[in-house]
């Protein structure tokens, strides 16, 4: 659940699958024209997986 806007998410599973599954994230900025902010844009994408084992592909940089 969202709850800046109370929007309900839907269920990320493969029908309905139980088990372990690798999440991968994209995240886009995108600004508005003659505006001070902009807005985002997540693309959310579940794999299933086997293990407990979380792995880190690549971090975004300790500056932002």
């Amino acid at each position: 659940m969202d709850d800046l806007s109370g929007t309900s998410l839907p269920d990320l599973s493969l029908n309905g699958r139980k088990g372990h599954y690798r999440i991968r994230v994209h995240y886009a900025w995108f600004p508005w024209k003659g505006e001070p902010l902009g807005t985002q844009r997540l693309l959310l994408m579940a794999y299933p997986a086997p293990g407990d084992k979380v792995t880190t592909y690549r971090q975004p940089p300790k500056n932002r």
